[in-house]
């Protein structure tokens, strides 16, 4: 198996079709066609069948999928990694980021990256714990930063803390709770949460009620979407958690923060990667600058 096969094969599998795969390699239709049957000659396996839609991947070509990947991308890091430590401008970085540090963060660790590197091409995928860590896993993300779990990711990622997110707990202005925020009244309302009670938001708004001495919501909407989630607080009377940056943005007009009487919330947000692979300088610097825009922005 050769790099260009499987580069040619990863890319038919992401494109769904040879035609658009040709395409986002810069080759010619017979170029991908021909590295994609040299590649089945080499395996002595059908990895790939084609139909008047595109192609689709035989359950062979599936399991040979998540390894090409992690083979493909290992090689442009090796590339990168070559060409920007003699300084050279270029390679791509792809990165997973969970809503919050989108919305608060990276608007400053941008500005910050693009100040060195210009040119390097970002990719970004915007998801909780669940969408981006896979994908750290698989070798097409360099790295992610999310919400801090307590579950272990195991041996195969590292795990950095960066910093801890201040939460508010949001509301609609004008909602009947603003005028007594208790933790029982506060508890009776519904939630959206990005998370049930055992993860994530979900885990920290049952520990903060639990210290309350008071049991947590039982009504949880679980919303994904931070954009969705503002709606929600917006217009209707569900309550929710959000970083305490985000309520001064445009976004959040006619959301308030409650002053509930509660132990103070934060979640931490922490940077994973995998433990086998280094970061690129371009990677690595990219993280340096999440990380200091996130502990400028929420410090303490």
């Amino acid at each position: 198996m050769k790099y260009h096969q499987l580069r040619a094969f990863v890319s038919a599998a992401e494109h769904g079709s040879i035609r658009a795969a040709a395409r986002a390699l810069f080759l010619s239709q017979a170029a991908v066609t021909k590295a994609l049957r040299e590649l089945e000659d080499d395996a002595g396996l059908p990895l790939i069948a084609r139909n008047a839609r595109g192609i689709q991947l035989t359950q062979d070509g599936q399991r040979l999928l998540m390894r090409a990947r992690l083979i493909v991308r290992q090689m442009q890091q090796a590339r990168d990694e070559l060409n920007q430590s003699q300084g050279i401008d270029t390679g791509s970085v792809a990165i997973g980021l969970t809503p919050a540090v989108v919305l608060t963060v990276l608007p400053d660790a941008l500005k910050a990256f693009r100040q060195r590197y210009r040119n390097v091409a970002l990719r970004l995928v915007e998801g909780l714990a669940p969408i981006v860590v896979p994908g750290v896993r698989n070798g097409t993300l360099d790295f992610a930063m999310t919400v801090q779990s307590n579950v272990s990711l195991g041996n195969d990622f590292v795990t950095e803390s960066c910093f801890h997110a201040q939460q508010a707990i949001a509301a609609r202005a004008g909602h009947p709770v603003l005028a007594d925020p208790s933790p029982a009244a506060l508890a009776a309302q519904e939630w959206a949460l990005s998370s049930r009670l055992q993860e994530g938001h979900g885990g920290l708004i049952q520990q903060v009620f639990a210290t309350s001495g008071v049991a947590p919501p039982e009504r949880i909407l679980v919303c994904e979407s931070y954009s969705t989630a503002v709606a929600l607080v917006r217009n209707t009377d569900l309550l929710s958690l959000f970083p305490e940056p985000l309520l001064a943005l445009p976004e959040c007009t006619g959301i308030v923060a409650v002053p509930a009487r509660l132990p103070s919330l934060s979640t931490e947000i922490s940077l994973v990667r995998r433990a086998d692979v280094p970061l690129t300088p371009a990677a690595a610097y990219l993280a340096a600058c999440l990380m200091q825009a996130g502990r400028t922005r929420f410090p303490g």
